[in-house]
């Protein structure tokens, strides 16, 4: 990965912006966690951002978290880095974000 920082006309940078390219799918929940799951078995570094990761306190966060199980997620978005021909076959189904 490349992180650059933008500057811009009044002088305020914006931080750590990718250099590369990054491509924004989007999906529905279920396919959200199906994808989340292949890259688990794909040994494919990710993250993934959950309903209960927002709001109130990071505390209050983990606390939420914790009293959910796998399946009870409500999925935002999943970032995955790796080689393309690995991920593109598990992402193939998840459209373009516009």
């Amino acid at each position: 990965m490349s992180f650059i920082d933008f500057p811009d006309k009044d002088n305020e940078t914006h931080k750590s912006i990718s250099g590369l390219s990054l491509i924004v799918l989007k999906g529905r929940n279920g396919e959200i966690k199906k994808a989340r799951k292949q890259f688990i078995e794909e040994n494919i570094l990710f993250t993934d951002f959950i309903e209960t990761m927002t709001g109130d306190t990071y505390a209050e966060q983990l606390v939420k978290t914790k009293e959910l199980g796998q399946e009870e997620h409500n999925y935002f978005g999943l970032l995955a880095f790796g080689e393309i021909d690995v991920i593109n076959p598990i992402t193939r189904k998840l459209s373009l974000y516009r």
